[in-house]
């Protein structure tokens, strides 16, 4: 097992990041809800569940309404679909507990927040990049836009900078639509942003340092220990990886198409605001 993890920089910046530090308090507020939520939302959607198979047992004969079915979420309207009949008996009891089901499942916060590709609910596009799925996703990409967008707002004019994360974030969503645009997994994560952030520091900052922390355990072999990489290279090497999964279809759980996006956003958007003068450089690294 061997893990490589961001744990600084040498980079020396002159502000306080305020835009940064609130994006991760909002994303741990979001994260927060999500997890209190999900509890109750899990348990209705079990009860529910146990309550449609129940009046299928009692209703045999009866059916759904095709109309009830398609106003379901995608992940349950196959299983629904099975119980289409318009022309068999009618069972209130069947209706009720189908109906409580759908409102059980679209009551799932992440289902609220997060981009499902097959809805095309593009106002999710923004709501997603603020949601993570678990406390490894949110730990290791708000640890990472803690270190990057540190540096860049202290160097971009903010306004600039905003735009560059909820650029690359949308960009990110939609690279993942178009890799599967009828997926019916909810898309969450600021990993789109943040991979923006990442090819963003290739155009002024591609000298600094990153500190990567790195952990190996083999058997009863452990080691551990840190190395500096600079961003010129770091930088790179992570897209490159993003891109040759994104291509080779890799089914990890992980939205790929969102990192390639985010990261080609990025460096556009910095070459075209360095250009423009957004970008403030720091003589100690250029």
């Amino acid at each position: 097992m061997f893990f490589v993890y961001p744990i600084g920089h040498d980079q020396e910046t002159y502000s306080r990041p305020w835009f940064t530090w609130g994006v991760i308090a909002v994303c741990a507020l979001v994260f927060t809800w999500m997890q209190v939520a999900a509890q109750a939302s899990t348990e209705r959607v079990v009860y529910a569940s146990m309550a449609l198979d129940q009046a299928r047992k009692e209703h045999p004969g009866a059916g759904l309404a095709q109309a009830q079915v398609d106003a379901a979420p995608p992940a349950v309207r196959p299983w629904l679909q099975e119980l289409v009949n318009e022309e068999g008996a009618v069972s209130e009891d069947l209706d009720v507990a189908a109906a409580d089901l759908i409102a059980a499942v679209q009551s799932l916060p992440i289902l609220r927040v997060g981009y499902v590709p097959v809805e095309k609910r593009w106002s999710r596009a923004i709501t997603s990049m603020f949601a993570h799925a678990g406390w490894m996703h949110i730990v290791g990409n708000l640890f990472l836009f803690f270190l990057v967008g540190a540096i860049l707002e202290g160097f971009w004019q903010p306004a600039a900078y905003v735009a560059l994360y909820f650029g690359a974030g949308i960009a990110g969503v939609v690279a993942h639509h178009l890799t599967d645009p009828a997926s019916t997994v909810a898309l969450v994560g600021a990993s789109g942003a943040i991979a923006g952030c990442m090819a963003a520091l290739l155009i002024g900052f591609a000298r600094t340092r990153i500190t990567l922390g790195w952990f190996l355990w083999i058997a009863i072999y452990v080691r551990a220990g840190r190395l500096q990489v600079p961003v010129w290279v770091l930088a790179p090497l992570w897209g490159g990886l993003q891109l040759l999964a994104w291509v080779q279809g890799d089914k990890d759980g992980v939205a790929y198409g969102a990192h390639v996006g985010g990261f080609v956003f990025g460096l556009a958007f910095a070459l075209g605001a360095d250009r423009l003068g957004w970008i403030a450089r720091d003589g100690g690294h250029l």
